[in-house]
């Protein structure tokens, strides 16, 4: 039986529901969740145990100074190598491999024996660790690299070269939520809402830079005229309450804030009840999407950049509509555009909608990983 360990120390927000559904599609393996003890207590073992994969807890060692953080990040991957070349693993995939690209490094000199494999959720921006990444490939420290859509394995491959093609492969980034019905009597689970006009614009996920929140909020103050309301959803984080309120005060009866992080079962209720589902992002956020997914999923017509793995998802799959990034007029009139004929935008997207949603089910995604680590 092929033996596969599993490393994530942080589990951060929703990177724990990637983790766990994907775990658990090789529970039939042996295998193994290498996290930290902070991961684990907050109900993550008693899941693992349930999908019957085991689970092996560490101290995460960490500082804030950035020099000895970095050599505790040493210590905390070649902790891992020799727990996984003690233990005899076939293969070690690291489930978000931006964090540890410099410090895999240390591979070379221990646990040799060990495939190692990596999911990259963003394209790295220093040229630094580009030339790490080439240099693990080239010598097989890391034989297989998994990304989030073929925009993103196509840029990647022009980055690094042609040589490595055969060594970076393209997984949908899965639907995990189970609801699929946009529904408009949503508000009899979130009263909160009751009061707030249609159509609704959802704005999900934590409030960081990049994510473009503040472009998004200097936007709707240009369409302020139209009906609507502004769901902002999500973990404060780089853009603050007070910020927030302050770029809508003009227009506050029609924005809605939940500043915290969502769980699951919440999150789907608010995809569930949202009609459009804005994505903000700056030029140079370079991974996909996780509310993009669930906005097909629940039926929601997406607004994006025309730039990237996102921009490229909704263009090619033909699942909403797209704006030049970072230009404010621009995302305002596309979401004004969006507003008036959101009914026949729906109609027009729906069964682009369903095909998108085959193409990234959960089994599928599953599926893909067990044939690409153990092909």
């Amino acid at each position: 039986m092929n033996r596969i360990l599993f490393y994530d120390l942080l589990n951060d927000g929703h990177h724990w529901n990637y983790n766990f559904n994907l775990v658990k599609g090789f529970s039939d393996y042996d295998c193994c969740y290498y996290t930290s003890l902070s991961g684990s207590e907050s109900g993550m073992a008693e899941q693992l145990d349930s999908a019957s994969v085991k689970i092996h807890t560490v101290k995460l060692l960490t500082s804030k100074n950035k020099f000895i953080r970095l050599v505790l990040n040493l210590l905390n991957t070649l902790r891992l190598i020799r727990f996984a070349e003690k233990n005899r693993y076939d293969r070690l995939h690291i489930l978000y491999f931006d964090q540890v690209i410099v410090h895999l490094l240390l591979k070379i000199f221990f646990g040799r024996s060990i495939k190692v494999s990596a999911t990259l959720h963003w394209l790295p921006k220093q040229r630094i660790k580009l030339y790490i990444l080439s240099f693990l490939l080239k010598y097989s420290v890391v034989d297989i690299v998994i990304v989030h859509g073929e925009y993103l394995r196509n840029r990647l491959i022009e980055s690094l070269g042609d040589r490595f093609a055969h060594k970076i492969f393209s997984v949908h980034y899965p639907i995990m939520s189970k609801n699929t019905i946009n529904n408009k009597e949503i508000q009899l689970d979130l009263p909160e809402l009751q009061y707030y006009h249609r159509p609704f614009v959802l704005c999900f996920g934590g409030t960081r830079y990049d994510k473009g929140l503040d472009l998004l909020l200097s936007a709707v103050n240009l369409i302020q005229e139209k009906q609507f309301s502004l769901l902002i959803v999500g973990e404060e984080q780089y853009f603050k309450r007070q910020y927030i309120e302050g770029m809508v005060s003009s227009i506050r009866n029609k924005v809605f804030l939940k500043l915290q992080y969502i769980p699951e079962n919440m999150m789907s209720m608010y995809f569930s009840a949202a009609d459009i589902v804005v994505l903000p992002y700056r030029k140079f956020f370079s991974g996909q999407s996780g509310p993009l997914t669930e906005a097909a999923n629940h039926r929601c017509i997406a607004i994006g950049p025309d730039v990237g793995q996102v921009g490229y998802t909704i263009q090619h799959y033909r699942l909403g509509e797209v704006f030049e990034a970072e230009n404010v007029t621009n995302i305002a009139e596309t979401l004004g555009k969006v507003i008036d004929n959101a009914e026949v935008i729906k109609s027009r997207i729906l069964e682009n909608q369903k095909k998108y949603c085959e193409i990234c089910s959960l089994d599928g995604f599953v599926e893909a990983y067990r044939r690409i680590l153990f092909s």
